[in-house]
C-alpha cells in the first residue's frame, strides 16, 4: 500500500511542478523544452517541492500553518487541474514506465518499518510544530538552541504533517532519490554523446556497488536515511548543482532559463544546509565564463524576486537566533537582545573536526572508529579501485583539462576535513568525485553494448531494488499491509518548566511537543515567551 501512495505523491509533486511552470512561463508546450540537456520534466517533481517550502516559509513571517494550510491544499488541487486538459501519452514510453511507475514502486518499499532519525525526536519534530502552531517567534533558539536550525526541509515536512502520520516525511526523501535516479537514466538513454552521459553512468555504477563489500556494502552512495534529515536532498541538488556549473565552465554556455533555474537551486541548497555555500567556489568562474548572459538575469525582474526572498530568509535566521546563517558565530548580531552568545561560546564546532592542530594519524584513527566510518571507507576506497580500472580499461582519454574542477575539488576536500568530516554532509561532494573521474574520457568502440537500453534498464533495475534496506522487504513479507510512521511517546518523559516556559524533556527528545526545550548550553531554563511587537512574541531570559 505505501508502494501505490507514494507513486500517486510522485505524481502529485510532478503534475504541480507541471503546472507551474505553465504558468510562469505561459506554454502549454513546456514539457519538449530542455534545460541543461536534460528534458524539463524531469525537473516537475523539484519544483512542486520548492514551491511547497517557499510558500510556507513565506507565510510563517504572517500565520501559523495550521490556519491557511486548507488553503494551500485548495490552490495546488486547483494547480493540479490545469494538467487535466493536456495530458498525453507519453512518447518515451518505456522510460515513463521504468522511471514513473516501476522505479517509484520499488523505492517505496523503503516505507516500511521506516524509523524516525535521533535528531527528529531531539529538534525537528518541535522546528515543525512551532511552525504549524505559531508564526515567527523572536529568539526561538534561545529558548531551545537547536530549533535555530529551521532549514527550509522543516517547512516542507511541517507541510506533510497530516494526523499523526508522518510518513509523507519519508516519501519527501524518496522524491529526490526518485528525481535522482530519473536524471541519470535519462542521460544514459537518450544523451550518450554528452558529458552528462560518462558521469551518470559512473554515478550508477557507484551506486550499484553501494550494495556490495564489507559489512554488507555502504560506501557513501545516496542511502535511505530515517525519517527527518535533509542530507540525502542536499547531496543530490549539491551534485547537480555542480555538473551543471561545469557543463556551464567547459562545454556549453547556458540560456537565461538555465541561469534562473541555477542560482533557484543554489538558494534551495543553502537553504536546507549551509555547507552547500561552498559550491560558491565553483559558482565565480561560471559566472566570469557566461557573464554576457549571467548579467541578464541579475538586472531582470527574476534577480529582484529572489534578492527579497534571500533578504527574507536571512531576516527570518536573525529573528529566530540572530544569526545571518546559523550556527555560524561571526554572523551572529550579539547587539540584540535575544542573542545566544551564551550557549554559541559553549557549542564551539561540528562534529568530526580536523583542526590541524594535532597529528592528522591520530584523527584518522579516531574517525575510523566513530560510527560506521570503518565500514563505509574500505568500501569507498574499493569502488573507487573499482571504477578508476573501469576507467582505464573500458573508456579511452581525451585532451580535456579541467585544472580549476580538480584544485576546487581538492579545496573542498579540505574544507570538508576542517569543518566536519561526516559522511552524510558530503553526500554530494562524494558524488563529484565520482562524476570527475568521468568528465574527460570516452567509451571505446567495442564497449558500446553498455549504450543499449537493455544494459542500461537492467542496471537501473539493480541499483532501485537495493536502495531499500532488507530489513524493509522482510516487514513487508512479514506485515503485508500500509505502515504508517507514528511518534512512540515514552513514560515521564517531561516535567514543567520551573524557571520559565514550557517543559523540560528529561531525555533529550521533544518530540512534536513545541513547548518544550532541553537544558544545553545553559545551567537554567529561565526564559520565557512575552508579547514583542504587536501581537509577536519574544523569548528573554
Amino acid at each position: 500500500m505505501n508502494n501505490l501512495e507514494f507513486l500517486v505523491f510522485n505524481f502529485t509533486f510532478y503534475f504541480l511542478g507541471r503546472s507551474l511552470l505553465r504558468v510562469f512561463k505561459r506554454d502549454k508546450n513546456s514539457d519538449d523544452e530542455k534545460i541543461f540537456e536534460t528534458k524539463i520534466f524531469i525537473f516537475y517533481t523539484l519544483f512542486g517541492v520548492l514551491f511547497v517550502s517557499a510558500t510556507t516559509f513565506l507565510l510563517s513571517f504572517f500565520l501559523p500553518l495550521k490556519q491557511y494550510k486548507p488553503y494551500l491544499i485548495a490552490i495546488i488541487l486547483l494547480l493540479l487541474l490545469l494538467n487535466i486538459k493536456d495530458i498525453s501519452v507519453p512518447k518515451n514510453k518505456i522510460f515513463f514506465l521504468f522511471n514513473y511507475l516501476l522505479t517509484p514502486l520499488i523505492i517505496g518499499f523503503s516505507s516500511y518499518n521506516i524509523k524516525f532519525h535521533y535528531d527528529s525526536y531531539a529538534y525537528h519534530l518541535a522546528t515543525q510544530s512551532w511552525i504549524i502552531n505559531s508564526k515567527i517567534v523572536f529568539g526561538l533558539s534561545k529558548y531551545f538552541f537547536w530549533l535555530g536550525h529551521s532549514s527550509i526541509y522543516e517547512y516542507a515536512q511541517a507541510f506533510l504533517n497530516f494526523g499523526e502520520n508522518f510518513i509523507y516525511q519519508h516519501y519527501l526523501n524518496l522524491l529526490f532519490i526518485n528525481f535522482l535516479i530519473n536524471f541519470l537514466s535519462y542521460h544514459l538513454v537518450f544523451n550518450q554523446k554528452s558529458l552528462f552521459f560518462n558521469i551518470s553512468l559512473f554515478v550508477l555504477i557507484y551506486g550499484i556497488l553501494d550494495n556490495f563489500g564489507f559489512g554488507g556494502g555502504s560506501n557513501g552512495f545516496i542511502q535511505i536515511q530515517m525519517v527527518g534529515k535533509p542530507d540525502v536532498s542536499v547531496g543530490i541538488l549539491f551534485f547537480l548543482i555542480s555538473i551543471f556549473i561545469i557543463q556551464g565552465i567547459y562545454k556549453k554556455s547556458p540560456n537565461k532559463f538555465e541561469v534562473q533555474i541555477l542560482f533557484l537551486l543554489f538558494t534551495f541548497s543553502i537553504q536546507l544546509r549551509i555547507i552547500s555555500v561552498v559550491l560558491i567556489f565553483l559558482l565565480i568562474p561560471y559566472i566570469y565564463r557566461n557573464f554576457k548572459i549571467v548579467k541578464k538575469v541579475l538586472f531582470s525582474p527574476f534577480s529582484i524576486v529572489l534578492i527579497v526572498y534571500n533578504i527574507l530568509w536571512i531576516l527570518k535566521n536573525i529573528i529566530i537566533s540572530t544569526c545571518v546563517f546559523f550556527p555560524v558565530k561571526f554572523t551572529c548580531l550579539n547587539s540584540l537582545s535575544w542573542n545566544i552568545q551564551e550557549e554559541l561560546s559553549k557549542n564551539t564546532s561540528w562534529v568530526y573536526a580536523y583542526k590541524f592542530d594535532r597529528p592528522f594519524f591520530e584523527f584518522l584513527e579516531e574517525w575510523l572508529n566513530t560510527g560506521h566510518n570503518s565500514q563505509q571507507i574500505p568500501n569507498l576506497l574499493f569502488s573507487f579501485l573499482i571504477l578508476f580500472l573501469l576507467k582505464k580499461l573500458v573508456f579511452s582519454k581525451n585532451n580535456e583539462k579541467y585544472i580549476y574542477l580538480y584544485l576546487n575539488n581538492i579545496f573542498l576536500f579540505l574544507l570538508a576535513l576542517y569543518f566536519t568530516f561526516h559522511i552524510r554532509y558530503w553526500f554530494g561532494l562524494i558524488l563529484l568525485l565520482i562524476g570527475t573521474l568521468a568528465i574527460n574520457i570516452e567509451l571505446k568502440e567495442r564497449y558500446d553494448f553498455i549504450k543499449s537500453k537493455f544494459v542500461i534498464y537492467i542496471l537501473f533495475l539493480i541499483l532501485s531494488v537495493g536502495i531499500p534496506r532488507g530489513g524493509s522487504y522482510k516487514y513487508f513479507a512479514n506485515n503485508f499491509g500500509y505502515y504508517a510512521l507514528t511518534i512512540n511517546y515514552e513514560e515521564d518523559e517531561f516535567i514543567k518548566n520551573e524557571d520559565g516556559y514550557g517543559v523540560l524533556a528529561q531525555n533529550n527528545k521533544c518530540y512534536d511537543k513545541f513547548n518544550c526545550t532541553i537544558i544545553q548550553f545553559r545551567e537554567k531554563a529561565n526564559v520565557n515567551l512575552e508579547k514583542f511587537l504587536g501581537d509577536y512574541y519574544i523569548f528573554t531570559e
